[in-house]
């Protein structure tokens, strides 16, 4: 198990933050579309205790990982991780399932990752998805503070919020509940194709 120390950006401006991460020696790798299953039991216990267990597809390649509770800094997001390859992806739903524990929301985004030998240990993740564009810095507390402000943030830019808790935000503002949080089809598309359900 390890610690993930990490923070989100708000991408204001596409172009002058792409022309920011090259000055800062950053070059992009390609660009893959995962699809995302939080698990839960029907009360939501995980979630009430600040934990997190996920199913990530992304290519043909699947992910289970584990999120403990945050911890420390509140300006920057740390909570134990412990993650693992899975070959059989179908099968861990299964498995769940049986436990009844099923997926309670479910999102996608596009991810390209953005890489530097001048930043050994820090990952940059430029994240398309239906609640924002952001880049994700993971890595050291003061490699992320650094290498934002190469990049023309302050900590006062800094987003803790997890995904699933920027897609909860959504269903409050807009008074409705979302399980499905989808990309539109087509390789450049960050719209949204969300699937809503009534308050009762």
């Amino acid at each position: 198990m390890a610690l993930e120390t990490e923070i989100k950006l708000a991408i204001r401006d596409g172009a002058a933050l792409r022309r920011a991460l090259r000055v800062a020696g950053f070059h992009p790798g390609r660009r893959q579309r995962e699809t995302n299953w939080l698990f839960d039991d029907a009360r939501g216990q995980l979630r009430r205790q600040g934990l997190l267990l996920r199913l990530r597809r992304s290519g043909s390649q699947w992910l289970l990982t584990a999120k403990g509770r945050r911890q420390g800094d509140q300006r920057l997001k740390i909570r134990p991780e412990a993650e693992m390859m899975v070959a059989d992806g179908a099968g861990v739903m299964a498995v769940l399932a049986v436990l009844e524990w099923r997926p309670r929301l479910v999102y996608e985004r596009q991810r390209t990752l953005w890489r530097s030998e001048a930043w050994p240990g820090l990952e940059a993740a430029w994240d398309e998805t239906a609640a924002g564009n952001f880049l994700e810095l993971e890595g050291t507390a003061a490699m992320i503070r650094r290498a934002a402000a190469e990049l023309g943030y302050g900590p006062k830019d800094f987003v803790t919020a997890s995904y699933p808790e920027l897609f909860r935000a959504w269903t409050r503002r807009t008074g409705h509940e979302a399980t499905e949080f989808r990309l539109a089809a087509g390789p450049h598309s960050g719209r949204s194709g969300r699937r809503k359900v009534p308050r009762r």
